[in-house]
């Protein structure tokens, strides 16, 4: 499901101001599947330690894939970050000097494929 953004960017400060609102929005609607993520690698990593008859490597092994997904989920959002990042800044880079209507389009559309790329993520990691 992709969502339609309609952000309004007159000033560099409105630009600012809208790539902090957007984050929060982000960090708001996602904070409870990467909490849970977290939580559940770090149970399962705590789990690792329960004394089993399988020794000591089996708990580095079991450690290492329970803060592999952490590790994973981490680097799939700096991806996405920076790969959106980046195309809204080359986006941006063609806009006239002070046409904030392009500039406005440049960060809708960036904001609209990032979350929808974030709602991906996120719809993996519940499964």
């Amino acid at each position: 499901m992709s969502r339609e953004f309609n952000y309004t960017i007159n000033s560099s400060d409105d630009l600012n101001a809208n790539l902090k609102s957007f984050f929060q929005s982000l960090d708001d609607e996602f904070r409870a599947t990467k909490f849970k993520l977290y939580h559940d690698s770090y149970k399962s990593a705590a789990n690792c330690f329960v004394p089993k008859n399988s020794g000591p490597d089996f708990a580095e092994d079991c450690l290492k894939e329970s803060l592999e997904k952490v590790s994973n989920y981490e680097m799939a959002l700096n991806s996405i970050s920076k790969t959106h990042t980046m195309s809204f800044s080359d986006c941006a880079k063609r806009c006239q000097e002070n046409d904030f209507h392009c500039v406005s389009a440049c960060f809708n559309e960036f904001a609209s494929k990032m979350y929808s790329e974030f709602q991906s993520l996120h719809s993996n990691l519940k499964n």
